[in-house]
């Protein structure tokens, strides 16, 4: 009887063994399919893309790699979590890569981009396009739109109710010119949020110092912030000769801690998933991440003046306004005195940026998407898993760093990824 199972238990072993190793060769064989097809990257100037472009037919050998990477995709089941986010992934960027070129291989002789992807021949197309590259989902323009509207009436009622209930005089304004001060202001905001950073995150000591400074931008650089990476450096870039002390929290939880540097640092030392790079999506997940984390300033011993909050909300309804913007211009049709009629009605607390944001989105379209649409996935899935009694939230953001790194649709897959929750 014991030589009897001693031999079973052998068999079994073998089989198992050879399933692992068919199951290794097949996955070898979907990441060889999917990088012979040579995904791009997102493209931020539009009217680039349409330019260089346009008229060129799509080869024989890229729709051979596209079609093979994408029978491939389907021939093999994944056999885990990890492989399930890059199956879903992939297969959707093959998709939105085989539709880019099939549109600009068709001839529009005399077309140029004019600030609207509706008034394009396809137009409906290329926004589904754009949608599916840049927020790395299938989704309709309609939804989108309904995401920005939601979450711009939640930040606009907000922003005026904290505005009526303070009587509380504005935050200073000081010269831009004086670094010095500006980065004192900094310095006094990382080390308070640094002292409440573990009530809503798990302690690390592999995150790399944050360093503060200046941007080296031009003028026509339109965002008042932004953060590189291989220099661990948020840069704040004023807009104007005045620098509103007003923003320096707002500005720091987004592109600092626990925004675009925390998340790069959890990601590149605490990643779950070791998968290819799959560019589509990905900054919906950063750059919702980043307005996420806003959110938290609170709970993280930030926005003690009413005035800074009110910035916070401020920005949070202008980004919601930008989706609907967007929508209008490049989905609807919108002209352009449609938009800003829309902008004036609804947020006429925000027409001092309006021709601003309007422009921005007429060059980068579905970019400004990025923002509300990944931190409306990231709330909706905290929404739902609030309601689990084992819910803890630091173990929650914890699990949502360690995931960064990949597209967004990845969060449709968090309950396989993250079978139990460990306790902090």
């Amino acid at each position: 009887m014991m030589i009897k199972k001693i031999l079973v238990l052998a068999c079994l072993l073998s089989l198992s063994s050879g399933a692992e190793t068919n199951n290794k060769s097949n996955w070898h064989e979907v990441l060889d399919a999917v990088a012979l097809a040579h995904l791009p990257t997102p493209q931020l100037d539009f009217a680039q893309l349409w330019n260089h472009g346009l008229g060129q037919p799509a080869s024989n050998s890229q729709l051979t790699a596209i079609d093979h990477a994408t029978q491939t995709l389907q021939k093999h089941s994944p056999a885990n979590a990890c492989q399930q986010v890059f199956h879903s992934a992939a297969s959707l960027a093959l998709q939105a890569h085989k539709l880019r070129l099939q549109l600009l291989s068709e001839p529009q002789s005399g077309v140029t981009y004019q600030g609207s992807v509706h008034q394009l021949p396809d137009g409906d197309q290329w926004y589904r396009y754009l949608t599916m590259w840049w927020l790395g989902e299938d989704l309709s323009a309609d939804h989108l739109y309904a995401v920005g509207e939601q979450t711009f009436t939640k930040a606009i009622t907000q922003y005026r109710q904290v505005s009526d209930e303070s009587a509380i005089p504005p935050m200073a304004v000081i010269r831009s010119a004086d670094e010095r001060a500006i980065l004192e202001h900094y310095q006094d905001t990382q080390e308070l949020l640094m002292n409440h950073l573990k009530l809503m995150f798990i302690p690390t000591d592999q995150i790399a110092p944050l360093h503060t400074a200046r941007s080296t931008m031009g003028a026509d650089f339109p965002a008042p912030g932004y953060y590189n990476s291989a220099q661990h450096t948020m840069y704040y870039h004023p807009l104007t000769e005045d620098y509103e002390l007003r923003q320096v929290d707002w500005l720091f939880l987004h592109e600092g801690i626990p925004g675009h540097h925390y998340q790069s640092q959890v990601a590149q030392h605490h990643s779950h998933c070791q998968l290819p790079n799959l560019s589509q999506g990905q900054m919906a997940f950063v750059e919702g991440w980043a307005a996420y984390a806003e959110t938290l300033g609170r709970s993280l011993g930030l926005y003690r003046h009413p005035d800074s909050q009110r910035f916070a909300l401020k920005w949070e309804a202008l980004r919601a306004m930008r989706v609907m913007i967007d929508v209008g211009i490049h989905a609807r049709g919108w002209s352009i005195e449609q938009a800003q009629m829309h902008w004036r009605s609804h947020f006429p607390e925000g027409t001092d940026v309006m021709n601003r944001e309007i422009e921005r989105i007429k060059r980068w379209p579905m970019q400004v998407n990025t923002y509300v649409y990944g931190k409306h996935r990231i709330e909706q899935l905290k929404q739902q898993l609030q309601n689990k009694a084992d819910f803890n939230l630091r173990t929650f953001h914890q699990n949502i760093l360690t995931i960064s790194h990949l597209p967004i649709s990845t969060l449709n897959h968090y309950q396989q990824l993250f079978t139990f929750q460990e306790q902090p």
